[in-house]
């Protein structure tokens, strides 16, 4: 996937709610527990809500997509937006 249809998938991920379990979670707090130690040089407390995965006091964000992948989301101006889809 480039460009327009990863940005397409990514936005997808942000409107819609999808029920997620088991293994898939765990990838997705992983996933998150590395992003947010990169960028804060530490192991940040997660919390799940509804099908998203948020690293407590930073503004990573996790949520799932119909194409099985995390996408990753932060928040700009009190918005939750997508990231590194370029």
């Amino acid at each position: 996937m480039k460009g327009p249809a990863v940005r397409g998938a990514a936005l997808s991920a942000l409107q819609e709610e999808l029920a997620v379990g088991g293994e898939g979670l765990a990838r997705a707090r992983a996933a998150l527990r590395v992003a947010a130690a990169r960028a804060k040089g530490e192991h940040p407390r997660l919390r799940a809500a509804h099908s998203r995965w948020t690293a407590v006091g930073t503004a990573a964000h996790l949520r799932p997509g119909r194409d099985g992948r995390w996408w990753p989301h932060g928040k700009e101006q009190g918005c939750w937006t997508p990231t590194g889809t370029r």
